[in-house]
């Protein structure tokens, strides 16, 4: 019986090892930061493989719906779903659908606040809407540190510990996002930190700069920050004081650029314009007027209008705070379609003009294409219809007043012979 059970163990030992069986190590297994993306077409997104200190590979399966280039980076070509798979030299793999769907992708995401401050152990809910929203709502939240602050896919966050983290949001099709400084104080109600700078860099044609580095140094300290690919950087815990904010040079042509921000004791938004030789810096506080127009969405891109018709037209300015400044509306045609000062716009002849909203400074410019058309019959031809009517009626009364005229009077004699 002893002998069979050794025959059987040796057998079983010669045959396994070469059955494919895959066998994976522990910790091998490429970690994706989406397991869906959904994207739109000529649309990119780099997807982040957590695992870095082993080589390897992305692939598309359909590279007529997503490309991926050498950088990683996935490239929407067509619309359709294929899948991108992550495979390590070590024989690990993960994978990711791509959804590549048809129209434009979303404009902006909107929160309901751009910073909050939570006591450790609150639960707090970010909301979030998407514009123009095209019927699926689906949003990813994430968190810089979750050690300090917590989000789910709901919104809610959970303050950890004490600290500083940002909440990003971003649109289904990672095409937009947003984020909100959450700051974690101490169960008793002590707040540890200073102001939070955050803001926005332009150039002089009101292109966000991406990647670029800035420093905030002060009399005493000295801290670095990068803006982001919306273009935006934020400096935290920085105290009251003057500070001299530099933008560094990215490379040996460049040179840096630096201007003067005071600092007081509440959050600051910067908005930053830099030029070749000088950096303009734009400041306001909590919800002062004095913040910068960051986007004009027009709610509708184009309007059909007859002549005669008044038009107001739909727009939001982001942030919400800055919805008192002063804009500027101008048109193309003033033969075709004229504003003024509101927004208001009268068509006043056939034809298309483009109307344009900005901010003050023109960073922010948005046009609306307004297509007049002579439409139904305007007072000015119900004018000249009744004057024809009239016209017409005087020479009927006038015909037959000639023609009453004409008929001789009949005299007393015919009437006694009839």
């Amino acid at each position: 019986m002893k002998r069979i059970i050794s025959v059987i163990l040796v057998c079983a030992a010669l045959i396994l090892p070469s059955a494919s069986v895959p066998v994976r190590a522990e910790g091998l297994m490429p970690a994706l930061s989406r397991e869906l993306v959904n994207l739109y077409p000529s649309q990119s997104f780099r997807l982040t493989v957590t695992d870095t200190k082993h080589s390897y590979t992305l692939t598309s399966a359909d590279e007529n719906v997503v490309c991926v280039d050498e950088e990683g980076v996935l490239h929407a070509v067509g619309v359709g779903i294929t899948e991108v798979t992550c495979r390590f030299a070590s024989g690990g793999t993960s994978v990711c659908t791509v959804n590549v769907k048809e129209g434009n992708p979303p404009e902006m995401v909107k929160l309901s606040q751009q910073s909050m401050t939570l006591v450790q152990g609150e639960t707090e809910l970010l909301k979030s809407a998407v514009y123009p929203d095209k019927g699926n709502p689906y949003r990813f939240y994430t968190s810089s540190d979750e050690d300090i602050a917590r989000v789910d896919q709901d919104g809610n966050i959970e303050a950890v510990k004490p600290g500083t983290a940002v909440i990003t949001v971003e649109s289904e099709s990672s095409a937009v996002s947003s984020s909100c400084i959450v700051r974690v104080i101490s169960s008793s109600g002590e707040n540890i930190f200073g102001s939070d700078i955050s803001g926005v860099l332009y150039n002089v044609t009101g292109e966000r700069l991406t990647g670029t580095k800035l420093e905030l140094k002060g009399s005493i300290s000295s801290s670095e920050a990068a803006t982001d690919d919306q273009g935006r950087f934020c400096f935290t815990d920085v105290s009251t004081g003057s500070y001299l904010l530099t933008v560094l040079p990215n490379g040996t042509d460049n040179a840096s650029v630096s201007a003067n921000v005071n600092i007081n004791s509440t959050d600051i938004r910067l908005n930053c314009i830099l030029s070749d030789n000088a950096l303009t810096v734009l400041y306001g506080s909590g919800l002062s007027s004095g913040i910068m127009v960051s986007d004009i969405v027009l709610i509708s891109p184009s309007a059909d209008l007859s002549i005669g018709d008044k038009y107001d037209l739909p727009y939001t300015v982001y942030p919400s705070q800055a919805s008192g400044a002063e804009l500027k509306f101008s048109t193309s045609a003033p033969e075709v379609a004229q504003v003024d000062a509101s927004g208001r716009i009268t068509a006043v002849g056939e034809g298309t003009a483009f109307v344009s909203i900005s901010d003050k400074d023109g960073r922010i410019m948005k046009k609306c294409t307004v297509h007049v058309s002579q439409g139904g019959i305007g007072s000015f031809a119900w004018a000249i219809i009744f004057l024809q009517i009239f016209i017409i009626l005087l020479l009927f009364a006038i015909l037959v007043r000639k023609q009453e005229n004409k008929i001789p009077a009949r005299s007393d004699a015919d009437e006694e012979h009839t």
